[in-house]
């Protein structure tokens, strides 16, 4: 996991996610299992939102995935991971702070796992050596904090 800046979100968050989460929230509540879609928003395509920031998400992370710093992703393996999962924190579902660029395999890892405790890549201060260090004589990860 390395660090990354998140940019200014596309125009479009700026503009309209308030009124999709308000939309998202409102079919939950009428039905718990309501499909999530990206919304389209107006360009010359009428491309699906998340089609549109993808390559604005996995720049920053020089498409690398943002959870285990995979690379290179396969084609059609990027996916936009919603960090608080949109199940339990409807009110994120579209907050461009709560999306990250992650591999398939890191999306289907993680599902709707979520812990108060989970490091942000984007997080102001983060950096991976704070908290974790390589045994290269074993090859494995080791928990900074147990290793003191």
């Amino acid at each position: 996991m390395r660090p990354f800046n998140r940019p200014a979100p596309m125009a479009a968050f700026t503009e309209k996610w308030k009124e999709w989460t308000a939309n998202w929230i409102k079919r939950r509540e009428k039905n718990v299992g309501a499909k999530f879609y990206w919304p389209r928003y107006p360009n010359a395509k009428g491309t699906p939102i998340n089609q549109q920031m993808t390559p604005i998400l996995f720049g920053v992370t020089e498409w690398h995935c943002a959870y285990c710093d995979g690379f290179p992703l396969r084609n059609n393996d990027e996916t936009i991971d919603h960090f608080m999962p949109k199940s339990k924190y409807p009110q994120l579902a579209y907050a461009w702070e709560n999306l990250f660029p992650v591999c398939s395999a890191c999306q289907t890892a993680k599902m709707e796992q979520f812990d108060e405790l989970l490091l942000k890549p984007d997080e102001e201060g983060f950096d991976f050596q704070n908290y974790f260090i390589v045994d290269y004589i074993t090859f494995e990860l080791l928990d900074r904090k147990s290793t003191r």
